[in-house]
């Protein structure tokens, strides 16, 4: 009986333990997040809301960022830029949803971001070669910028952006940094 007691003593100490130091870790790891999510969350001002991602084209795309204009090198340390890896973007009929892959997407809302607020341009960020940046009329000076690829794909998929990729070619126009 005295080694029962003895085990179930242990146990408890040890579940204890173990819950404690995952609350520590929680109460470290959450401020971090919160930091990393600052430009998501600047976007999801406007722009949050739930969608359905059955049912619609749907790509993973292998990361999105989102920065102030004319923030070009990725700096990880600026507050005014971040970049969220892997990212679902889905073509919706009234626009593109956004939502940043599982697990990483504790503390984000997706992004609903429509058409008729949306310009599409040719810009120049980090060593990404010739991404697309999404400019939406309610995030003044923030651009959501994706791979080209990506933004081709989602041409393929809707009539409307492929409409708007015509302006985004660095082929026609120059690309716009600023």
């Amino acid at each position: 009986m005295e080694q029962v007691v003895e085990f179930i003593g242990l146990a408890l100490r040890y579940s204890f333990s173990l819950a404690l130091s995952v609350g520590v870790l929680g109460a470290i790891l959450y401020p971090i997040l919160q930091m990393h999510l600052a430009m998501w969350r600047k976007a999801a001002g406007p722009y949050a809301g739930a969608f359905e991602r059955s049912g619609n084209p749907s790509k993973l795309a292998g990361a999105a960022a989102i920065a102030e204009r004319g923030i070009r090198w990725g700096m990880s340390t600026n507050q005014r830029q971040r970049v969220y890896p892997p990212v679902h973007v889905t073509v919706l009929p009234t626009g593109i949803g956004l939502q940043i892959m599982h697990p990483f997407r504790y503390g984000s809302k997706p992004l609903i971001l429509p058409f008729s607020e949306m310009e599409l341009a040719s810009t120049k960020w980090a060593l990404w070669g010739d991404p697309v940046a999404i400019r939406m009329k309610q995030l003044d000076g923030i651009d959501i910028i994706l791979y080209r690829e990506i933004m081709e794909w989602a041409a393929e998929q809707s009539p409307s952006i492929a409409a708007m990729m015509v302006k985004a070619n660095p082929a026609l126009n120059r690309p716009v940094i600023s």
